[in-house]
């Protein structure tokens, strides 16, 4: 790591560590900037590619005797990861809860649970490797 990577990660981490509770607001910007703090591509417009295979929010068809519904994987890039993104607070139960406690623990919990449920979703093809939640 030389230091030019080390100001880049200083500046994400000074950027984003007050951050609080406002999960669907921040997660993609947060994405963005951290994809940018270690050196890597970023994710292409959703819709630009077949299939989408490296975007947010991807869709995720899940089918019931009576009816189909789609969900969205918050960050994905195939055959690399699944992340399910959950914003929490520091100091009150804003967003998934104060850090650290008991509600924002299972919320956390049922973040990767979902992130499980996607995973294993056939038509993703292949099960990502590494699956993450990150608040």
């Amino acid at each position: 790591m030389d230091e030019s990577d080390r100001g880049r990660i200083q500046q994400f981490l000074a950027k984003w560590q007050g951050t609080e509770g406002n999960e669907r607001a921040n997660y993609q910007g947060f994405f963005l900037d951290w994809c940018e703090a270690l050196g890597v591509e970023k994710p292409a417009p959703k819709g630009s590619q077949p299939d989408d295979p490296y975007c947010f929010d991807k869709d995720i068809k899940f089918y019931s005797d009576k009816k189909e519904s789609t969900k969205f994987a918050d960050f994905y890039k195939q055959g690399c990861f699944l992340i399910e993104a959950k914003q929490g607070s520091n100091s009150s139960n804003k967003g998934h809860g104060k850090r650290g406690t008991k509600v924002y623990l299972d919320n956390m919990q049922g973040a990767f649970n979902q992130a499980k449920s996607y995973a294993y979703n056939r038509m993703l093809g292949s099960l990502p490797p590494f699956l993450m939640t990150c608040d």
